[in-house]
C-alpha cells in the first residue's frame, strides 16, 4: 500500500461524517479549537498576575511561608487534589441521579457559590484599596505641563 492510500485512508477515517453530522462536527471542533487557543492565551497572563499578586510579601501557608513562585506550585498540586476531589464526587452523583437532577443539583451548588463568594459582593475590592493606602513610601508623581493635575495608579492625584 502506498502512502497515499494510507493517507487518503486516514483522512477518510478521521473525517467520516454522515450528510446530517458534517455541521454539528465543525461547530463542535470550532468550539474546542477556540476554547484551548482561549486557555492557551490566557495562561501566561494568569500566571503573571498570581506571582505579581504575591510578589512581595509573599504568601503563609499555616506556618509555611512561600514565595510566590513557590505559591503558584502548591496552587497547582491543590488545584490537582481539588479536581480529583470532583471527579469522586461526579462520579458518586452521576451514579445515584438521572441527568436531569445532576443539571439541577449543579446549578443550585454554582448559584450558591457565586452568592458566597466576596467578590461577587464587590467585597474584595475595597481591602485592595486599602492595602495600597496602607503601604508605606514615595508616591509617585508625573511630570505635568502648566500645572494640571494628572492620575496616578493608585487612584490619588498629584
Amino acid at each position: 500500500m502506498s502512502w497515499k492510500t494510507r493517507a487518503a485512508t486516514m483522512f477518510k477515517t478521521c473525517l467520516d461524517c454522515r450528510a446530517g453530522e458534517r455541521v454539528f462536527s465543525a461547530a463542535m471542533s470550532t468550539c474546542f479549537f477556540l476554547v484551548i487557543s482561549t486557555f492557551w492565551i490566557l495562561k501566561p497572563l494568569k500566571k503573571t498576575a498570581f506571582i505579581g499578586q504575591f510578589d512581595e510579601a509573599g504568601v503563609n501557608l499555616l506556618s509555611w511561608h512561600v514565595s510566590a513562585s513557590e505559591a503558584e506550585l502548591v496552587a497547582k498540586i491543590l488545584n490537582m487534589v481539588v479536581a480529583f476531589a470532583a471527579v469522586v464526587v461526579f462520579t458518586w452523583l452521576a451514579r445515584r441521579y438521572q441527568r436531569q437532577w445532576l443539571v439541577h443539583i449543579f446549578s443550585v451548588f454554582f448559584i450558591a457559590c457565586f452568592i458566597a463568594s466576596p467578590s461577587s459582593h464587590g467585597a474584595s475590592r475595597p481591602r485592595r484599596r486599602a492595602a495600597r493606602a496602607a503601604r508605606p513610601g514615595p508616591r509617585r508623581r508625573s511630570r505635568s505641563r502648566r500645572g494640571s493635575s494628572c492620575h496616578l495608579p493608585d487612584g490619588g492625584e498629584s
